[in-house]
């Protein structure tokens, strides 16, 4: 596809030459539609900016793109028609997405945005989940800064799962429902970032984000959605679920290990921090959480290289110790996955609400295992498994203690589910 492998030029572009040379003649330069797959025409704010990248660059990208795509690609400058309005005080600065690296394994994803940007109401809600810290925030704020840089006149609309939450009951609270009301229904585009957060708050709040969704569906306008898990998975009321079913659910996967050094070495480049490929590597190997975890890391490379001292594989290892410990961390979904295997119950059942042994035994002892492996308060646990509060944790550390008594059976599962956790922290 044309765009993404403008993307992709793009990041390499990025990548080999300094950002601070770079990024003041790329800033609000975007691809048009293509309606042609061999010409790539790039919308430009200015003439002095055309004047420069037509000089300087419309050789490298043409070469980049012909490799990428595997035949030649004409190269156009236009200045756009109308330059776009301000960007909203919510819109992170940094957060776009021709610095958010997708790497091939989330090409689809990738696919699916761009439709969303191209043709708005189409793929309607478009979900994005994954795991905290995957970017999907990041790809909201690109997704709204790429809309607003192609028009100025489109209203676009981000609010996060618990403000939203938050501002209903206040409203509720100063008698200002119908003003809060309009205030969610006056956009052209509705960003939702943190769904999950509202299946912890009253039935209330979520009938009112079921009648909000339906404003903007009902009408064709494109609602965008994030979540840390796929929609199904969080029981929402039966109205408010087939809503966001109906639409495109699309995953952001993980990095692999090429992905996750390309990461590194963007993340150094931008941090102006050189060093061989073989230490970056060592980088890559050692880090193995997110972006944020990465960007930490360098970033705290990068301090400690401004003070002279020398990064080779020793100062590296201890320097960023603390980051191979998150590598061993144990998260819930591991706590899910291993308890479950071991009592032969689904995920679902496991945060679900049945009374029934075969279904609240093993639920207890994930609840236990979040807190002594995971590291989880007994108030996150609850929020978890979508709990009142944090006095059924309580209940089931004792349930689980009494039956570590009473039962050898019992006794044999739990452990050996405390050694499939450990076996996964190494």
């Amino acid at each position: 596809m044309l765009e993404e492998a403008w993307l992709r030029t793009l990041f390499e572009l990025k990548r080999d030459t300094a950002a601070q040379v770079l990024d003041p003649f790329f800033h609000g330069v975007f691809a048009k539609k293509a309606g042609d797959q061999n010409r790539l025409v790039l919308n430009v704010p200015n003439a002095r900016i055309l004047s420069h990248l037509k000089a300087n660059y419309s050789t490298p990208i043409q070469s980049r793109m012909q490799s990428l795509l595997g035949h030649p690609v004409a190269i156009e400058f236009e200045i756009a028609d109308s330059a776009p309005g301000a960007f909203p005080d919510w819109l992170h600065p940094r957060y776009t997405l021709e610095n958010f690296y997708a790497g091939t394994n989330n090409r689809i994803l990738m696919q699916g945005i761009l439709a969303a940007i191209d043709s708005p109401g189409v793929n309607n809600p478009l979900v994005i989940y994954g795991a905290s810290g995957a970017g999907k925030t990041h790809l909201v704020h690109g997704i709204a800064k790429r809309i607003l840089e192609q028009s100025g006149q489109v209203k676009v609309l981000y609010v996060t799962g618990e403000n939203f939450r938050d501002q209903y009951l206040q409203s509720l609270q100063t008698k200002s429902a119908i003003d809060f009301k309009q205030s969610m229904r006056q956009a052209d585009i509705f960003i939702l970032d943190d769904l999950h957060a509202i299946r912890v708050t009253s039935p209330n709040s979520r009938e009112e984000l079921t009648h909000t969704l339906s404003h903007y569906l009902d009408r064709g306008k494109q609602v965008i959605i994030t979540c840390e898990s796929a929609p199904a998975e969080l029981r929402l009321e039966p109205r408010l679920e087939s809503r966001i079913l109906a639409g495109l659910q699309l995953s952001i996967d993980p990095p692999d290990d090429a992905m996750r050094f390309e990461l590194t070495e963007r993340i150094a480049t931008e941090n102006k921090i050189k060093l061989p490929t073989d230490l970056l590597q060592l980088i890559s190997t050692i880090v193995r959480g997110g972006v944020r975890e990465l960007e930490s890391a360098l970033g705290k490379l990068h301090l400690i290289q401004n003070q002279g001292i020398d990064l080779n594989t020793e100062t590296i290892e201890r320097y960023l110790s603390a980051y191979r410990n998150t590598e061993r961390s144990i998260s819930l979904e591991d706590v899910l996955r291993i308890v479950g295997a071991r009592f032969g119950v689904s995920r679902a059942e496991l945060l679900g609400n049945s009374r029934k042994t075969e279904h609240a035994v093993p639920r207890h002892v994930a609840m236990v295992l979040a807190i002594e492996y995971a590291g989880l308060s007994k108030s996150a646990v609850a929020r978890q498994f979508q709990k009142r509060d944090h006095t059924t944790v309580i209940h089931a550390q004792k349930k689980v203690k009494e039956r570590l008594k009473a039962s050898p059976v019992f006794r044999k599962i739990y452990s050996s589910s405390v050694e499939d956790l450990c076996k996964t922290a190494l």
